[in-house]
């Protein structure tokens, strides 16, 4: 069975290098930081904000403040050596200021900053000797376009080869090129939760109206880390539904289950209950089961796991149990072996390390059925170890 991605989505799924500016030597550099879609560019969300809506006069400028001001430009100064600045005097009318430029290319600021225009400049003030400066502006465009750089500027976490500049010109791109979606949302939930739509939090997130929209408790933000577990849930659900083949119903008739957990030093707690149940209900169907057991370290996962080996072995069956070290294989060997004795089910240990005879005459007795539970590491799956009929693998 195959499915063919609706049409809808083919422009989050647009390269990266179809972006402008984005070429050869930048888009390594992108795809390393986000990835090689226009969904992954969108899916960068920005860690600060910077404010560039404080549009202000000269007059009421201050030192280190953030503005943005609308002046005139009125003269180009030119270094007379590569030690001084380039200078652009320019005003408004309530004063003067003066825009410096350290290292920087004479054409380019001729163009940006041409004589007798009015241009929207935004970048830190600073005061030399009491005369208003700007070095470097941030932003630079004609009067018109003010509106487009007084806003809250997204900041990125960015890598090397990629600048911020282009990077805000990407997610600029992605989000002009990325359409709305048929809302997929339970519309009951997203009304409980007040959440926005899937692209109006894109929105919300990368064109921020306040530092508030790119915190982790926002709306946008959470609407966001929802469809990313449900887009998880969804694709574990899908692969689970794939894999799924038929296989032996594992039903325990000769009460070692039972006896299995009566031997235990402890009682099971209710969630082990729980799970166990489960378990059986899986086992018991006439396909294979694939099941994820989640706990933090000591919760009691190891006896659980212990019950259902014992399941599958009074229904008849071997189990195995794979750890990912040789130590931990071993700490395993030493907990499970004597709960598994104490009931007559005979269990055994293989790793990397058995070899020769002793290794030999162990996978002789798992061929002929006499060890029920082998537990180990990788060893487990190689082509020489050959179960007699393995039931539930751990």
């Amino acid at each position: 069975m195959s499915y063919q991605r609706p049409f809808a989505l083919d422009p989050y799924f647009m390269n990266i290098r179809r972006i402008p500016g984005i070429g050869d030597k930048t888009a390594p550099a992108l795809e390393r930081l986000t990835g090689s879609r226009l969904f992954d560019v969108l899916s960068h969300p920005p860690i600060d904000v910077i404010d560039r809506r404080n549009v202000t006069s000269i007059k009421d400028l201050e030192h280190g403040q953030m503005a943005t001001l609308v002046v005139t430009i009125d003269q180009h100064l030119k270094p007379n050596n590569r030690r001084q600045p380039y200078r652009v005097h320019a005003h408004d009318e309530t004063g003067e200021i003066t825009l410096v430029f350290f290292k920087a290319w004479e054409s380019t600021i001729q163009k940006s900053y041409p004589i007798g225009q009015d241009i929207a400049i935004s970048g830190t003030v600073e005061f030399y000797q009491g005369l208003a400066q700007m070095p470097h502006p941030d932003r630079a465009t004609p009067k018109d376009n003010l509106e487009k750089i007084a806003t809250l500027e997204p900041i990125y976490p960015l890598t090397q080869g990629l600048g911020h500049a282009l990077m805000l010109k990407s997610v600029r791109f992605a989000l002009d090129k990325t359409p709305v979606l048929k809302e997929w949302c339970d519309p009951a939930l997203l009304k409980q939760q007040k959440w926005p739509g899937f692209k109006e939090a894109l929105r919300m997130l990368h064109e921020p109206h306040d530092i508030a929209d790119i915190s982790a408790v926002s709306s946008a933000r959470q609407r966001l880390a929802y469809d990313e577990f449900l887009a998880l849930q969804l694709t574990l659900a899908f692969v689970r539904q794939q894999n799924r083949s038929s296989g032996q119903s594992i039903v325990d008739r000769s009460g070692l289950y039972e006896k299995a957990i009566a031997a235990l030093p402890f009682s099971l707690t209710n969630d082990q209950k729980t799970v166990l149940k489960d378990i059986q209900q899986d086992m018991s169907q006439p396909y294979r089961m694939m099941r994820l057991l989640q706990g933090d370290v000591g919760s009691g996962k190891t006896p659980v796991a212990y019950a259902a080996m014992a399941l599958c072995v009074g229904s008849g069956h071997q189990a195995s149990l794979m750890a990912p070290t040789e130590t931990l294989a071993r700490q395993h060997y030493q907990t499970l072996e004597p709960w598994f004795s104490s009931i007559g089910v005979g269990c055994a240990i293989l790793t990397g390390r058995d070899t020769g005879k002793p290794r030999e005459e162990l996978l002789e007795q798992l061929k002929n059925g006499d060890i029920d539970v082998l537990i180990g590491t990788h060893a487990l799956f190689q082509d020489t170890v050959d179960f007699s009929n393995l039931g539930l693998s751990v």
